[in-house]
């Protein structure tokens, strides 16, 4: 047990620290050392206050943070942890229901169903109600749910708001998606959040026990927060409003989720006697980083202004990587990754970055060919995995047989001759008869519309799962599984199926197998019942069900968010929100285009492209020591190579922080509008050593101009406002407006079909429509 040491505290962190009692606000800027403040925040309270562990309510947004946080607490203050109740807003929200779940009309041993049992959930129903299923796609229809419930719109809302054109019909599959999800006892993500607003707002004495439970209320990543999850933090704080909330609204990137950043901005209104700490003291990165991305993040108006500085020695400037198109990106960049790890800079400290999944592609081929270890981080979550999932799907039937989504997964999984149409015919009778599936098929014999043989095959799947079932007690849940695999003979079925990926899947089910048995010897009977006092769990044994319940539900929680490293030491590639809560030595920031970052998607209106400003801010900040940022001139875009134009954000960029590098194409600084002002450079220096280097002085804006541009040409004719000009793939369009000149003349069309561009004269070759 390490002691609690408040002097290794900077004194804002201390005064975070330290504040007592009423609402505190910590704006946590990259890099500040957020998590150590929330750690000594709860050491302190428990060893220096004297509050009882289970009187402390700490809300995080991973479960990977939550068990990181929950160790350094327990270093500090050893067996008094203990009844802590920390964790993520979904694991907090399931404690609560299991334990009131009668309250909703729902049992204790409810299912939550994972993204994978959402979406096979709808896609059911799409094909009950004979809609095409080409266009009503679970994946897409789940996304739409999902936006409504985070905003906490009910199908009934959705109905009657129809803020979209086809809000009627996706309304319909809401309601029945919710309905199907009820009579199966089961909840989704999001009901996990919005059932306990309902339990709360409808039952006034839950609310009170758990007001009284908790003394002190502390939410981590605060501007990630969604209505639901601001409104749960808001009461559970009251009356005392003992709340303590820690974010940077700077860093709010999940707006596409329903994270509503302004939460953290509208705060002071809320509480008029509210705390204010602003952690601006930097660990992580070089002051050419901050300065570069405090340049871009500076230019959004909603944000509360946070002067970031640190006392690290300067560092390289931010190298600019200009290339002709995506090849050649990914060519330089590997290259510049395999020169650092010649340097003996860890490939594990090594990461590209980049706005969208499909851009991936580039970068891995040419790592492949350079022999660069590499892994993709946020490809799917190990319980995510269709074996994984496919295993769990059966476990799920020992203890919850009427699960059908459950039973649909697993009726023909391994293949065992149960066709679509016997499927079909089940599925039918057991709605006629508003059974399950299981209860259907246990007599499905007795039904003359399921056929003989369907029949016999599906009483022999009956049986194995009741038999499976009636030894979960006799045996461990890791032999059960083996039995499982044994009796289904999974494994040959995953070689026999897919060969060439049969050794990576029999591993993942190993790897479960593994998981299973750690998590029995280690789970303790405080899992299955967190309102039961310590005397009460030392009393009691949980069942081998009790300790399956609890083994699922973790599975189920972490599939949408954990991802299994394997390896720590190749190089990483993710997209920039993947990247959040990440540090690397050396970045590499690809794609930094226009219509790429910020994505065209978002770039039309303030909030969206504030959001692709953030997001911007959070991939400059992962870099430690260096940060590359790179553009391409021409990327293929479903094939055919279509001009870019740097982006906006690396114009945003003081021009003396920058040092352009290798590269090809033109001049990177050539495409900055000629009246731009230069902003002036942000005061991140040193507070020891305010010196910068004569190398890196700035140069003077006629000596850039001088170097990048060549003599002005006249603007061709055809390319005069007015003027109708015809692009190889955007087709017909009337000139707006030509900037510039050769090679680097922009001209902005607005074309028929695909709307106002910008284009680089050189790459474009516009020609006289």
């Amino acid at each position: 047990m390490s002691e609690l040491n408040l002097n290794e505290l900077n004194p804002p962190q201390r005064e975070a620290v330290c504040h007592d009692e009423g609402p505190l606000l910590v704006l946590a800027g990259a890099g500040s050392g957020k998590t150590r403040v929330v750690t000594y925040r709860i050491s302190r309270l428990i060893l220096e206050k004297g509050i009882s562990a289970s009187r402390i309510l700490a809300v995080t947004f991973t479960n990977k943070a939550a068990r990181e946080m929950t160790h350094r607490i327990e270093e500090i203050v050893g067996g008094r942890a203990r009844g802590l109740w920390i964790g993520t807003f979904h694991a907090m929200c399931a404690r609560i229901l299991r334990r009131h779940a009668d309250r909703l009309g729902y049992t204790r041993d409810f299912t939550i169903y994972a993204t994978d049992e959402q979406r096979q959930l709808i896609k059911r129903i799409v094909a009950d109600l004979n809609w095409d299923p080409n266009k009503w796609k679970p994946a897409e229809v789940n996304g739409r749910i999902s936006r409504a419930k985070s905003h906490l719109i009910t199908p009934e809302r959705m109905m009657a708001e129809k803020r979209r054109h086809d809000d009627h019909l996706i309304a319909e599959l809401y309601q029945h998606y919710q309905e199907a999800l009820r009579e199966a006892n089961a909840v989704d993500f999001d009901d996990l959040l919005n059932l306990c607003v309902v339990l709360f707002s409808d039952h006034e004495d839950v609310l009170a026990q758990f007001q009284t439970q908790f003394e002190h209320v502390i939410v981590d990543e605060y501007q990630d927060a969604n209505e639901p999850q601001d409104i749960l933090t808001r009461v559970l704080a009251l009356p005392q409003n003992n709340l303590c909330v820690v974010g940077d609204d700077d860093q709010s990137i999940y707006r596409w989720r329903g994270a509503q950043f302004k939460n953290i901005l509208n705060l002071p209104q809320v509480y008029k006697d509210l705390k204010v700490v602003r952690l601006e003291e930097n660990y992580r990165s070089t002051p050419n980083i901050l300065n570069a991305a405090y340049a871009v993040i500076s230019k959004n108006e909603d944000r509360h202004d946070k002067k970031i500085w640190t006392g690290r020695k300067e560092g390289e400037a931010i190298r600019l990587l200009s290339n002709e198109n995506e090849e050649v990106e990914a060519q330089q960049v590997v290259r510049m990754i395999s020169e650092a790890i010649e340097e003996e800079v860890p490939a594990g400290e090594i990461a590209v970055l980049y706005r969208t999944n499909a851009q991936s592609r580039v970068i891995e081929d040419a790592l492949v060919r350079a022999r660069v270890p590499y892994k993709v981080v946020g490809g799917f979550a190990f319980y995510q995995r269709k074996e994984v999932r496919d295993l769990l799907s059966y476990l799920k039937m020992l203890i919850r047989p009427h699960d059908d989504v459950s039973f649909l997964r697993i009726v023909n999984t391994p293949r065992r001759g149960i066709g679509q149409t016997t499927i079909r015919q089940l599925q039918s009778k057991a709605g006629s008869l508003r059974l399950s599936l299981y209860e259907t098929a246990k007599n499905a014999a007795n039904y003359e519309e399921i056929g003989s043989s369907g029949a016999t095959k599906l009483r022999n799947l009956i049986r194995q799962i009741q038999g499976w079932g009636k030894g979960l007690e006799e045996r461990s849940l890791a032999d059960t599984l083996t039995l499982i695999l044994k009796d289904t003979e999974y494994e040959d079925f995953l070689r026999h199926d897919e060969p060439a990926k049969a050794e990576a899947k029999v591993e993942n089910v190993k790897e479960l197998v593994s998981a299973m048995m750690v998590a029995e010897t280690e789970m303790t009977f405080e899992s299955t019942d967190p309102w039961d006092t310590q005397e009460e769990r030392e009393e009691k044994t949980p069942t081998r069900r009790e300790k399956l319940e609890v083994f699922l539900e973790r599975a189920t929680l972490e599939s949408d968010t954990e991802e299994q490293q394997d390896r720590d030491d190749v190089v990483s590639l993710m997209t920039l929100h993947a990247a959040k809560g990440l540090e690397f030595q050396r970045v590499f920031m690809t794609g930094v285009e226009e219509g790429l970052f910020p994505h065209q998607n978002s770039a039309d209106s303030k909030e969206g492209l504030e959001e692709e400003r953030r997001l911007c801010y959070v991939g400059m900040t992962r870099a430690k020591d260096l940060l590359t940022l790179s553009f391409a001139h021409n990327r293929r875009v479903f094939g055919t190579s279509m001009p870019m134009r740097q982006s906006r954000f690396l114009e945003e960029i003081p021009q003396d922080l920058l040092e352009p590098v290798g590269g090809t194409g033109p001049a990177w600084n050539q495409f900055r509008d000629e009246d731009d002002e230069e902003e002036p450079t942000p005061s991140f220096q040193p507070t020891r050593s305010p010196y910068r280097p004569p190398s890196r002085k700035p140069k003077s804006s006629s000596t850039l101009e001088k170097s990048a541009m060549p003599p002005p040409a006249s603007i061709p004719d055809f390319l005069q406002p007015g003027k109708a000009v015809r692009h190889r793939t955007f087709g017909l369009g009337r000139v707006l407006r030509a900037e510039g000149s050769e090679p680097a003349l922009k001209v902005t069309v607005d074309f028929k079909i695909a709307g106002k561009k910008t284009v680089v004269q050189k790459f474009a070759k516009l020609e006289p429509a």
